[in-house]
Order: structure tokens, then sequence, then C-alpha cells
């Protein structure tokens, strides 16, 4: 297994661990979520009920992703099952601002 390089502001990089994402998907809001697993919270509401499969990922926050910004980065993450580490690339016009664990994106 290996690991997706994934550049950040101000020259640095995250590195994730491939073979911990399930799913990569985008948002409303313009980013990119890297799914690595599923957990139950409860609501602090009444009654106090659970709230199953809610994510665990990975956010990317950037601004002009888009469908394309999905298939490179499950390429990525394809590539780095045979490769140690792969280089995620960003197109013209894709920024990314920061990279967040975001455990209740409720």
């Amino acid at each position: 297994m290996g690991y997706v390089k994934i550049p950040l502001p101000g020259g640095k990089e995250q590195i994730v661990d491939a073979s911990k994402v399930l799913a990569v998907r985008s948002n409303a809001d313009d980013n990119l979520d890297l799914i690595i697993g599923f957990h139950t919270i409860t609501a602090n509401g009444t009654p106090h009920e659970p709230v199953p499969n809610l994510p665990i990922q990975f956010r990317i926050k950037g601004s002009g992703f888009d469908s394309a910004t999905i298939a490179r980065m499950n390429t990525a993450i394809i590539n780095a099952q045979v490769n140690l580490f792969t280089d995620f690339e960003l197109a013209d016009g894709e920024t990314i601002f920061g990279f967040q664990l975001d455990p209740f994106p409720l």
C-alpha cells in the first residue's frame, strides 16, 4: 500500500494513506472529502437518538474542483496501491487553501 502527497499552501504537503480512503466526493462548498470511515453520534436534540453512518473524512478546502478533480484523486489513490508515493497534481484553476480532519460533517 502507498501514500498520496497532496500539495498545501506554503510549499507544504499532506500525506494520506491511500489504503484508508474509501471514497472521494465533492461538497457544495467546492471542497474535496476523502472518506476514511463511518461512525455514529448521539444528537443533542430531544430525544437523544443516534445519528448513524456519518463519514469520518479528510477535507481538502479549496476552489476550482470538479468531476475531473475527483477522477484525478481516484487515479492517485489507485496508483498509490502500486507505488510507495503518488503526487496529486492540481490542474489549472484549482487551488488548495487547507486540509482538515472533519469528524462531524452534519
